[in-house]
């Protein structure tokens, strides 16, 4: 007999989303939560493996295109990594032209001159190979391709009308997880971030090589792994996190806890190196689902009023933030402990939850972070503006486990200014 204490609806929204409604799902560790309806944001066709960069071509051909736009850094053509994808197009007569201004933050008025550009020729597809800025771009211009006006009318969720133009990515980084989510990243006149969140953003393609991230700095890759590692953790412990992101979160913490040293310590370690970028993927399909929290908040605030690079901001700000939201789900962060230092755990939740705090900033610290934001140039008298900075990210913060105040994030601010002895 059919269990009645569960009921499926399953609906596709135009091949962009699946919702399916249900009645009760189970939530981990512990219990049964009541979930009315749980959302998933379909996935892209995803290519994975060493040397599956060599096969953009072949993809490309297969799904019609004949002539695409390649949206990349321009140090990519000095460093080798645009030969091998680039010859594969070559190959397979892919016509490409290349555009290469891509900078850090990328600004709003970037993305409009390209998607002008594209708009004025005859392109099938936008190709996107670098790190996030790339990415983000890559897909600001897909989705401006069909859209008029500028990215920037488009700030925030849910706003963008007309699908994009097909969309092929490529990470080079293992860090943010763009290859596979609905979010990109821009910014605005007035150096302000804003994000462009729409299921347009996701691409047709992600093409996932290893092969492409092993020339990482060490720094980029402490940085960006740690980013890796907070979008499953904020994920995971964030209100959103159902039956059907959960997984992807804690498989996401888990990769990144165990091979983040060895991608930062040997960059030629292409086990690694897989692992750390199944760690992006996975972070990015979870957080695609459910936002991130305090820390990504606080962080797209800090990158404004103290020009700190992403992932080193967000790992900087994710301590206290932890420690403020683990009055609310001591559980989880109990959990996060035993998988990335299982020799902490104690038995006891509360003690377990604040073990996790303590396992973060090791694995931070043997990745060559130093903690405490006034060690990188943050000073007290800038708190209230990172704090009312911070504030207006509410796509963000609707998925933290606590709602907090003004004056709740000007102290999480605070207390993240000096680094603690003991942790």
């Amino acid at each position: 007999m059919r269990n009645k204490n569960f009921e499926w609806v399953v609906n596709k929204r135009r091949g962009s989303q699946v919702a399916v409604g249900i009645i009760g799902v189970p939530s981990y560790p512990g219990g049964f939560k009541l979930q009315t309806k749980v959302t998933m944001n379909r996935v892209p066709q995803i290519e994975f493996g060493n040397g599956s960069s060599s096969t953009i071509g072949e993809v490309c051909r297969a799904s019609g295109y004949r002539r695409v736009a390649v949206i990349c850094d321009g140090l990519l053509r000095e460093t080798g990594i645009l030969k091998e994808p680039l010859s594969s197009l070559e190959i397979e007569q892919i016509d490409c032209e290349v555009f290469d201004r891509i900078e850090p933050e990328p600004p709003a008025a970037l993305v409009d001159e390209y998607a002008k550009q594209i708009r004025e020729s005859s392109f099938d597809a936008i190709v996107g190979i670098g790190g996030g800025s790339s990415l983000d771009v890559a897909k600001g211009v897909a989705v401006m391709a069909h859209n008029t006006g500028s990215i920037a009318d488009f700030a925030g969720v849910g706003k963008v009308r007309n699908n994009g133009l097909s969309l092929v990515l490529l990470p080079t980084t293992a860090g943010t997880g763009s290859e596979v989510t609905n979010v990109a990243v821009f910014s605005d006149l007035n150096h302000n971030k804003f994000g462009v969140v729409t299921p347009f953003n996701i691409p047709d393609v992600a093409i996932l090589d290893p092969g492409l991230t092993v020339g990482l700095p060490p720094i980029q890759t402490a940085f960006t792994g740690l980013d890796a590692f907070s979008h499953a953790l904020e994920s995971y412990v964030g209100r959103f996190n159902s039956f059907l992101t959960e997984p992807f979160a804690l498989q996401g913490i888990e990769y990144a806890a165990n091979y983040l040293q060895r991608a930062y310590r040997n960059g030629s370690d292409i086990e690694a190196r897989e692992y750390m970028l199944r760690a992006a993927m996975f972070g990015g399909l979870s957080f695609t689902n459910t936002q991130t929290g305090g820390a990504h908040a606080c962080a797209m605030a800090l990158g404004v009023a103290a020009k700190l690079p992403h992932g080193l901001a967000v790992t900087l700000m994710l301590p206290e933030v932890m420690r403020y939201n683990a009055e609310a789900v001591p559980a989880k962060f109990a959990r996060v402990a035993s998988i990335i230092d299982p020799g902490l755990v104690t038995g006891n939740e509360t003690s377990d939850a604040a073990n996790a705090i303590i396992a973060f900033k090791e694995l931070a610290r043997s990745v060559g972070i130093e903690f405490g934001l006034r060690r990188h140039g943050v000073t007290e008298n800038v708190v209230p503006k990172i704090a009312e900075l911070a504030l207006r990210n509410t796509r963000i913060w609707v998925n933290n486990p606590r709602n907090p105040s003004r004056e709740d994030v000007e102290t999480i601010i605070r207390n993240s200014l000096d680094a603690e002895d003991e942790a």
